[in-house]
């Protein structure tokens, strides 16, 4: 709304600009009809009407010459209101319409020539306004279209409504700039301290050294300082901002290119300095400039001239004028201040030659020198000029000798780094459509700690990447990430070095110790920083989420990060988005996904499509449902679903189930499921999965009800036909097992039905028990009898083991045995439990219960009648228990485990 306002009122002003000038030509029109009246009716022959034809001519040439120009490329993107040329002659033409509709009698070429000549200007004032007109319609129409396609993101996927971020190319805040480090008051401290002391006229010059790292707002300070001492009018100081890094391709130019400067700036800015002074300095400066092209080292002292004979005269000469310089600016009291930034930056003999300038060649009276250093990096440089062995401390007696004041930058508070920095990354992440928390930025950056100058580089190295990677990667690693590359590149080459150490791949112990010891010793600063990335300990589910979010701790997403762009194989969001829009056209989906198949792998496809789920709404999930049911139905059995080892089709289908199974796209994915040319395997994993619970079951079972059969069921892979069984008969109403397993044992034979309900391993008689009476629960006994009575009996576990040996089906060896041997282990289990007064446990009682209720009765002989006596005898002991009898039972009942004889 505000931005609206800011147009609407533009554009009045504008408008009223032509409305004022509008007024005044309809005004100066009309006073020459009231003024001279006779002038304008009078007839003019002779010279007259020439004179009147030529002035005319001339005057409307001019206005040709103005006004008409050659339409520059792309001229209907501009808007004619912008220009205040165009504004003039639409009021003046709009002075001239109004005159002549109003006021105009002889039209149309009726009367004399002014009148005719007046018709004229008319005509060529419509044709101006139509022409104004014309251009303004066809620029709101350019507009119009311009943001339509700016609203549906079709300039590169912009976010409608940001303004797409510049870069921060600034190197400071500028003399104009705001304090928004709060160093304000500090940079306008010094300045007023400089400026007190050069007022008191001193006759050599200071030296100031503002201490700060690299990066930290020196500059910005300078600037501060510069504004302040700009305002005074009373004796304005000359202001000159030098640095020497720029002056050149070696340190034989700094001095030329200051005194050259110098001399610049005082013809600029003192005009007192112009008589009398510039005349010196330039020849100084001529004398000067060759002295200064020796060696470096050579001379170390302007008195050491008088040791070198063949520089005597050149010595004399440049110490006369200097002496001159120096007496005119202590009479004229003008007063310099010289900043020199990036001294850090000069190599080791530059810096000595910035030394040189200051206290030897530039020495004036009433002259401050204010020189921005990193003081570590100058100490060092120094050391390695004057110290043999490297010696910091020699390098930083040498740079006291220099600096008379030294003057360290405050630490920026780390509260409004972090404000700054959010100010800069906000436009970046709304621009991009990518959503973080203000606070996590803000909390990063202030345990970052990046300095003004690196908050700017990583700022223009997010509006880089982020475009590039923000469908790929995590928002808050990528801006961890270039905050480490900004702030300790070493650690950036470090990780991608040892990247296994990070991916938690590394299994030996030692090599894992050396690196975590390595990264504590030299960036123990950033190590939390690096946790945060790399979380340690991280379990199977904080895994599996990292790669769901696309963390750079994922081994599936770690080398995006660091390539700028996917891996050979991988896929793309941008890929996915794509197959998406195809997905919801419902055309040419499959052909889509094959393509993506052949760019990555049905795995990697797969994969990233369930990484989405999430993200992606239930009509789009419901969409990608249909298509990879139908595709996986169609392709089972194929090289497809039998080379895809992980299943990875049939777990993005389960995945989408889990997802829709639990909201508003319930009915319609079960729809999808079980349709009519479904495959059973995706229902059937789905139940074995319990998704859709109760809700599925009850589906199911109508759903297997009339198309059930065995040879439906065979039609499936070997691996699937027990999945599909077991939810057929879990699914399915107890009542019509039995006759239907009973039906398939008669049909196709009894061991192409007992594969179902049991393995071919021989176990104890245990386990044999439990097979056995798991398979008489829905296949009669009588069935299995006659089949033993054909095949011979197997009455040991020796003799099965021995068929098995010789080629028998190891399944009907496992019945054949399980036949004759559980009714004969189950009387001896009964019989030992009553006469010794034992406790049968559960899983030992129930198969004896159900052998009892299933088994072939001519077998069982009194098996029934010693379960009954098992089951009196312990209601008796639970009665006699209840009425207060001896609470240790353990002598009666005796209760253990019941082990395989």
């Amino acid at each position: 709304m505000k931005e609206w306002m800011k147009r609407i009122k533009l554009y009045a002003a504008r408008l009223g600009l032509a409305g004022a000038v509008g007024a005044a030509t309809y005004t100066g029109i009309l006073g020459l009809r009231v003024q001279a009246p006779a002038f304008m009716t009078k007839p003019l022959t002779g010279y007259e009407l020439q004179l009147a034809i030529a002035v005319y001519g001339f005057v409307l040439a001019a206005l040709v010459w103005v006004y008409v120009r050659k339409p520059k490329r792309g001229w209907w993107k501009t808007n004619p209101i912008h220009s205040e040329r165009q504004l003039v002659y639409l009021g003046a033409a709009s002075g001239v319409l109004a005159d002549y509709a109003w006021n105009d009698i002889n039209r149309s070429f009726t009367g004399t020539i002014q009148s005719n000549l007046y018709d004229v200007t008319h005509l060529l004032s419509l044709i101006g306004v139509g022409w104004i007109v014309i251009r303004f319609l066809m620029f709101l129409a350019f507009a119009i279209g311009a943001l339509v396609v700016e609203r549906k993101g079709g300039l590169s996927g912009t976010a409608a409504g940001h303004a797409e971020p510049s870069f921060s190319l600034r190197p400071s805040l500028g003399v104009d700039g705001q304090d928004e480090l709060n160093r304000k008051e500090f940079s306008e401290h010094i300045a007023e301290a400089i400026y007190s002391r050069m007022s008191r006229s001193a006759g050599s010059a200071l030296t100031v050294g503002l201490y700060g790292p690299w990066g930290s707002g020196k500059t910005s300070v300078f600037d501060m300082m510069e504004a302040h001492l700009a305002k005074k009018t009373l004796r304005p100081p000359v202001i000159i901002r030098f640095q020497p890094w720029y002056s050149g391709k070696d340190q034989l130019n700094i001095i030329p290119e200051f005194l050259n400067l110098l001399i610049g700036k005082l013809k600029e800015q003192s005009p007192v300095a112009e008589a009398g002074l510039i005349g010196p300095l330039k020849r100084y400066a001529k004398y000067v400039t060759p002295i200064s092209l020796r060696p470096p080292g050579m001379i170390v002292n302007l008195k050491d001239f008088a040791i070198h004979p063949e520089f005597s005269k050149e010595y004399n000469d440049a110490e006369e004028l200097r002496q001159q310089i120096v007496e005119k600016l202590a009479h004229m009291k003008v007063l310099i201040v010289i900043f020199i930034d990036d001294l850090d930056r000069l190599d080791n003999k530059e810096i000595q030659m910035v030394f040189k300038l200051v206290r030897l060649i530039g020495d004036f009276p009433n002259t401050t020198y204010v020189i921005a250093m990193d003081e570590e990096i100058v100490t060092n440089s120094l050391a390695q000029m004057y110290s043999k062995d490297y010696k910091e401390d020699v390098g930083k007696k040498y740079l006291e000798k220099f600096i008379h004041i030294p003057v360290y930058l405050p630490t920026a508070d780390p509260v409004r780094l972090s404000k700054l920095g959010w100010k800069s990354i906000e436009p970046i992440l709304a621009y991009n459509e990518v959503k973080i928390a203000p606070d996590e930025v803000k909390a990063l950056l202030h345990q970052a700690g990046c300095s003004p100058r690196n908050l700017q580089r990583l700022t223009n190295m997010l509006q880089i990447y982020l475009p590039l990677l923000k469908r790929d990667v995590h928002g808050m690693d990528l801006l961890r990430l270039l905050i480490i590359k900004v702030n300790v590149p070493g650690l950036f080459d470090y990780v991608l070095k040892h990247s296994g150490y990070f991916l938690g791949t590394v299994s030996d112990d030692q090599e894992r110790g050396k690196i975590a010891g390595e990264l504590r010793e030299q960036y123990a600063r950033y190590v939390p920083l690096v946790e945060q990335m790399y979380p340690p300990g991280m379990s199977d589910e904080e895994r599996a989420l990292g790669d769901l979010h696309k963390r750079i701790c994922s081994p599936e997403h770690f080398w995006t990060y660091f390539m700028y762009s996917l891996p050979e194989g991988k896929l793309s969001q941008l890929q996915l988005n794509s197959f998406y829009k195809v997905v919801k056209a419902d055309k040419l989906a499959d052909k889509a996904y094959d393509n993506l198949v052949r760019a990555s792998s049905i795995t990697e496809l797969n994969q990233k499509l369930s990484w989405n789920i999430a993200a992606m709404s239930t009509e789009t999930n419901l969409d990608t449902l249909k298509v990879l049911t139908a595709r996986f139905s169609r392709m089972y059995g194929t090289e497809e679903t039998v080379d895809d080892p992980t299943h990875s089709t049939r777990s993005l289908i389960m995945d989408l189930l889990r997802s829709l199974l639990q909201g508003e796209g319930a009915n319609n994915a079960y729809k999808i499921l079980l349709a009519a040319n479904a495959n059973w395997v995706l229902a059937s994993t789905a139940y074995y999965h319990w998704i859709g619970a109760a809700s599925l079951e009850e589906r199911l079972r109508d759903y297997f009800r009339d198309q059930f059969t065995y040879e439906a069921l065979n039609r499936y892979e070997r691996r699937d036909v027990q999945l599909i069984f077991d939810a057929w008969m879990k699914s399915a109403q107890e009542d019509t097992l039995r006759p239907v397993l009973s039906s398939w044992a008669n049909r196709y034979g009894l061991g192409k039905t007992a594969q179902f309900l049991m393995d071919d391993q021989l176990e104890d008689d245990e386990s044999t028990l439990s097979k056995y009476v798991r398979l008489i629960a829905y296949i009669p006994a009588e069935l299995l009898e006659r089949d033993v009575q054909q095949s011979g009996r197997l009455d040991t576990f020796a003799a099965a083991k021995k068929a098995v040996n010789r080629g028998a089906d190891p399944l009907m060896a496992v019945l054949r045995y399980a036949h004759c041997r559980t009714y004969e282990y189950a009387h001896e289990v009964l019989s030992e439990a009553v006469s010794q007064k034992w406790f049968l446990r559960e899983d030992i009682r129930r198969p004896v219960q159900d052998l009892c209720a299933y088994g072939f009765s001519p077998r069982l002989g009194d098996l029934r009648q010693l379960a009954e006596r098992y089951q009196t005898e312990q209601a008796e002991q639970a009665v006699y228990k209840e009425r207060g009898g001896d609470t240790d039972m353990a002598s009666t009942l005796n209760i253990r485990k019941i082990y395989t004889p």
